[in-house]
């Protein structure tokens, strides 16, 4: 799925090892070894819901910031609001 690079622009990646050497591992698989894509590594959540958090494009006057993201089955990928805890609609 593609998805503005300004909403997603680096993966924030598993700190436990396993997962990093796995995200590693399948990312190794890609073409060009995934030089042109940003892969999320989703952790399903226990009820089908499976939540990702990247950071945004830094811009001119605007910091890059961590956004949560969110993935089922019925309404694709969303963005998180972890202040109001409910996604929000993406352009």
């Amino acid at each position: 799925m593609r998805v503005a690079e300004r909403l997603i622009a680096k993966a924030h990646l598993p700190t436990d090892q396993d997962e990093l050497l796995e995200y590693e591992r399948v990312l190794e698989a890609f073409p060009n070894k995934g030089k042109w894509l940003t892969l999320l590594p989703l952790k399903d959540n226990g009820d089908g819901i499976w939540k990702a958090q990247a950071w945004t494009v830094e811009s001119k006057g605007h910091p890059a910031q961590l956004l949560t993201w969110q993935y089922d089955a019925d309404h694709g990928l969303r963005r998180w609001d972890d202040n109001l805890q409910t996604p929000e609609e993406t352009e």
